[in-house]
């Protein structure tokens, strides 16, 4: 079986979300000259998980609001990954403030998909929803 385009970009985003989140501080590059840039990043990232969660989601019949289900995802993986840095990693620490970057990237990931793709069928061209 083919892996649909809608399900596609969320797999491979949360596969560098998770590059990013439990590689070694010494790779990643230092951008301390700009403060709080790395929640910028945080904010960028669960932006795009939120965005791309939800075409996979309206698929699906099953669940009630696929916005709020693609929002509690994001919430629950920003918060596993935050302490799987903070207990399991030598490297690198987890944050609250990361968390609230987090979960505001998801938030405006959702208000961005809901803004864009009021027509329908730019949507269905995009990620191929039926």
């Amino acid at each position: 079986m083919i892996l649909k385009r809608r399900y596609f970009f969320p797999f491979i985003w949360i596969g560098l979300l998770s590059y990013a989140s439990l590689s070694p501080s010494k790779n990643v590059p230092d951008f301390s000259f700009i403060p709080h840039f790395d929640k910028f990043v945080h904010f960028c990232m669960y932006f795009g998980l939120a965005f791309l969660l939800i075409p996979a989601l309206l698929k699906n019949k099953k669940y009630i609001n696929a916005y709020w289900f693609a929002f509690i995802i994001s919430i629950l993986s920003g918060s596993l990954f935050e302490l799987i840095q903070t207990y399991f990693t030598t490297s690198r620490t987890g944050s609250i403030y990361d968390e609230i970057a987090n979960a505001t990237g998801a938030l405006f990931g959702i208000f961005a998909y809901q803004i864009l793709f009021k027509n329908k069928r730019m949507e269905s061209i995009i990620f191929k929803i039926e």
